[in-house]
């Protein structure tokens, strides 16, 4: 476990829910509807001890404010009281599609019903934790769509295709983008040349912006288990793989998350699995409500916790002395035309990420560890290559081609 970093508290010990809203916006962000618009989503991370991570996500300039908390499962070391990160992106990516589906849809008067998905995603790590030169890796997002529609399949095969490129998630995953961060080691920001860094302005401590730890704001107004474990992690689950005889040998490992995704009102509710307990997400795409976050906000939440539980590998493997990890990252999302013009599509932009590491280790050791981590993060893998999501439609129990 990463035992390095300062234990101040930890999931149950609050006995809040896994997820709730910090604060109430005035308005819902533009970007979760069917016309030209653009948001900045930003996220304010801290590790809280072992692979346990809190974070808030604040929805656009005017949005809400959403808690949520990651964990790993126990074949990482993990306590699986919260879900691994790679759940929230798998259950955010068809939340969003479909709530494009259904906004393209309408714009064209066509009636859909019993919308659902079942979605997979796989992920691999080759390399060794010892040498520092692990790559984390990404093939593309599977999505199957099923509906029942009268429409004909061709109209329902092309709002699909549409939908798909009007998915600012799904954006991300076909854009390869250059992600950029910057590092602030001890309270000062240093200069460095891999991964590239950020040009922005420096970003406030989530410390400092954050005088304690979050809590509920009327968790009788939130939808109830926005974020919840459902079930214990199979009997079956393999064990945690064997230390390597040789901590010099490369290390081949593959990932497997799957889930299913059902779409009502404007509200998706998933139940992912894989690499722990079975979790729930909800999320809300009403612009007109916020009683859970967008399919956007879990998404972004997943790229950080992911990146965050790197960090906290390295750091442990390499008995660093680091006693505090917090980060501070944006998400521009972005969305031009409109769906009643059957334009709409997704424009992606680069993530900008600002990690806060405390600890007695040098600023060259802390560089390096910036750098391991963005190597070996499994959702940065995916934000870095060209991987359009594969999207299958199957209308009235048969396959419609997209």
């Amino acid at each position: 476990m990463a035992d390095s970093i300062q234990r101040l508290d930890s999931i149950d010990s609050s006995g809040f829910p896994l997820g709730f809203k910090v604060a109430r916006g005035t308005a819902r962000p533009g970007v979760i509807g069917d016309t030209a618009s653009s948001d900045v989503f930003r996220v304010e991370l801290r590790a809280m001890g072992g692979h346990q991570k809190e974070a808030v996500v604040t929805e656009g300039s005017q949005g809400s404010v959403f808690r949520g908390v990651s964990d790993e499962g126990t074949a990482l070391t993990g306590t699986d009281l919260a879900p691994n990160p790679l759940s929230f992106f798998a259950a955010a990516l068809p939340a969003d599609i479909m709530s494009r589906f259904v906004q393209i849809a309408r714009a064209r008067g066509v009636s859909v019903e019993g919308l659902s998905s079942e979605q997979v995603y796989f992920y691999g790590f080759e390399g060794s934790f010892m040498r520092g030169d692990g790559k984390g890796s990404a093939l593309a997002p599977q999505v199957n769509l099923r509906l029942r529609s009268g429409a004909p399949a061709a109209t329902l095969g092309e709002i699909a295709r549409t939908a798909l490129a009007a998915s600012p998630l799904a954006a991300l995953c076909r854009t390869p983008l250059d992600n950029t961060f910057a590092l602030y080691a001890n309270g000062r920001r240093r200069a460095f040349g891999s991964p590239t860094p950020s040009s922005a302005p420096d970003a406030p401590d989530p410390l400092k912006t954050w005088k304690g730890a979050p809590s509920p704001l009327d968790t009788a107004k939130d939808f109830p288990g926005m974020v919840s474990k459902l079930g214990s992690a199979p009997a079956a689950a393999a064990p945690a793989p064997a230390p390597q005889a040789d901590p010099q040998a490369t290390v081949r490992r593959s990932i497997r998350i799957e889930g299913a995704t059902t779409w009502k009102d404007k509200v998706t509710e998933s139940e992912i699995r894989g690499g722990g307990s079975r979790f729930g997400f909800k999320s809300d795409e009403r612009m007109d409500g916020a009683g859970a976050p967008c399919a956007l906000s879990i998404g972004a939440w997943g790229i950080a916790f992911c990146l965050t539980t790197q960090f906290l590998r390295y750091a442990d493997f390499h008995k660093m002395k680091i006693r505090a990890v917090r980060m501070v990252q944006t998400s521009p999302f972005e969305l031009a035309g409109s769906a009643a013009a059957g334009t709409l599509r997704a424009i992606a932009h680069p993530l900008d990420t600002h990690i806060f590491l405390h600890g007695e280790e040098s600023d060259q050791r802390m560089e390096k560890l910036l750098v391991m981590a963005q190597n070996t993060c499994y959702l940065h893998a995916l934000l870095a290559a060209p991987l359009e999501p594969v999207l299958e439609l199957e209308v009235n129990g048969a396959p419609v081609p997209i």
